[in-house]
This record gives C-alpha cells, structure tokens and sequence, in this order.
C-alpha cells in the first residue's frame, strides 16, 4: 500500500501546477502529446489493487484554483485510502459466501431505478396548488394533531415615553374601540405623535416574545391571559397599554397560521403517494392487456 504520504513533493508539485496555473483543460486541448502524456493519469495512491488516479480526484473534487484545493485533494486522497484499506481487509478476512451480494445489488439497483421513475412521473403530473380551502378542510378535520408549543397572542399595545404619558387617554380610547376604522385611527395617532405602537389582529404572536416587548411578572401565565384582557404597566422608561383580543394556551390545538405551510406539505405528499398508486394501477394494466404479464 502507497499513497501520496510517500510523494508528497511530486504529488503537490503536480497538483499545484495544475491548479495554480488553472490549465487543466488547455493543457489536455493543447498539448500534441495529450493523448500519450495524460496527467491526469497520475497515480495519487495504491491500496492492493485499487488504484486512485488524479482524475478520479478531479471528478469528485472542484478545483477552483485557489490556496486550499491542494489540501482539499490531499484530504480526499487521505479518506480514499482509508476506506480502501477497510475494503481490502474486508475482501481478505471474508468467505466468499459472505461476499456474494448479487440479490442485493440487484434489489438496490431495481429500487433506484424505480424512484427514479416515480419522480420523473410525480414531476410530469403532480397538481401543485393547494387552496385555502382544502388547507382549511385539513385543518378542521385533524387540528388536534396539531399541538401548539407555545402560548400565543393576538395583541394591539403602544408603549408611550414617560414624557408623553399625556396620550394615554387617547391612546386607550383607540385600542378598545370597536370602530371599523379603529385600526387606521390607531396607526395614524401612533405615527404622528411618533409613538411605538402595534395593531394586528390576523397575527399571532408567540407570547414569549411579547414579554420582551413589554416585561410582565406574572408567575402564570395561562392564569394571566385569561384575566387581562387589557391591562397597563411601567417601568422607569415607558409606559405600556396593552390589550389581547384573543389567545390560546400551549398543548392546546396549534392555530392554522403556524400550520399552514406544513399541511400544505402533507397534501402535496398525500397526492403523491396516489399518483404513485395510479401509475402502478395503469402500468400493470397495460402490462397486462399487452400480454407481458404471465402468472401460473
């Protein structure tokens, strides 16, 4: 067994030529004695009878001609020798009973020649647009498998300098109005007394991080959410008025805003597993109706 260890020197020289002058290709495309004279057939290293030429390095190693491709190839000459000194010994320490694997082989390769099929299939005739509606459906019909981890919040506040708390009558006036305008009130009272402010009924919030926001000490929180619906606090800084238009406690059913997405996945993969399903029904069909099939 030898390996590049042996020939450092040359090896480098040979692969720092290459890849420092950055002439693999013109070097094969130019020279007359190409043909005869390849270096890409250098031996890199030897392990019994396996042997790694350059060009295997250079098709499974991007040489980009930088600093570090020299040890990026050196690294992959190290692994390769190291998985092909495990292999020899493997070849010399078995029966040959236990090194017949033909069955295996072939279930292996039949398996990847039929995934590559179904996803050729699944490519040419999966319906990629899920609505809302069958999100929705989903939802409904399995939301108690949808857990929710955390508690979380549907929540409007604004958080007014203790300078300003003259707005605070305003300020809660707004939050708890009713008013079908009452959101773009809030929005512009809050813009132009350049007040911090957040109104989004449509969005839960983790409730975690609304407590960055607004620090509340409260030792439960599920106890908490249900008893303020809207409540005020300060601190050196600021002063804080919040309200929670609605909330839901963790290990309860996760709302549908934070499952979207994986219900989505799951239909997609719903229609997949059927489509497979067709191909095989259809296929066998044919198989059959053009007499390829024969059982006795």
């Amino acid at each position: 067994m030898h390996c590049l260890n042996r020939n450092n020197t040359n090896f480098f020289k040979i692969v720092k030529q290459l890849v420092y002058a950055g002439c693999f290709t013109i070097f094969m495309g130019c020279s007359p004695f190409a043909a005869y004279n390849d270096p890409t057939e250098k031996e890199l290293a030897k392990v019994g009878v396996y042997t790694l030429y350059l060009s295997d390095v250079l098709e499974a190693v991007q040489i980009n001609g930088d600093k570090d491709s020299a040890a990026t190839v050196k690294l992959y000459v190290n692994n390769w020798v190291k998985s092909h000194v495990v292999l020899q010994k493997a070849e010399t320490e078995l029966y040959a009973e236990e090194k017949k694997f033909s069955k295996q082989l072939e279930e292996y390769r039949n398996s990847l020649i039929r995934y590559a099929y179904e996803k050729k299939y699944i490519a040419e005739h999966l319906d990629t647009v899920v609505t809302e509606k069958e999100i929705q459906a989903f939802y409904n019909q399995n939301a108690k498998n949808f857990e929710l981890k955390q508690d979380v919040v549907r929540v409007r506040y604004v958080l007014l300098e203790n300078k300003k708390r003259v707005h605070k009558t305003k300020a809660k006036t707004l939050l708890q109005s009713k008013k079908k305008t009452a959101q773009k009130d809030f929005l512009d009272f809050c813009k132009k007394n350049k007040l911090q402010g957040y109104w989004n009924d449509s969005t839960w919030v983790f409730f975690d991080d609304f407590l960055n926001i607004v620090p509340i000490e409260t030792y439960n929180k599920e106890e908490f959410l249900r008893s303020s619906k809207y409540f005020e606090t300060k601190d050196s800084v600021k002063y804080s008025l919040v309200t929670f238009t609605d909330f839901k406690i963790k290990d309860g059913s996760s709302p549908i805003e934070f499952e979207r997405e994986k219900i989505k996945r799951i239909i997609l993969n719903q229609r997949k597993i059927k489509l497979v399903q067709e191909m095989e029904k259809l296929v066998y069909e044919e198989a059959v109706n053009d007499g390829e099939v024969e059982e006795y």
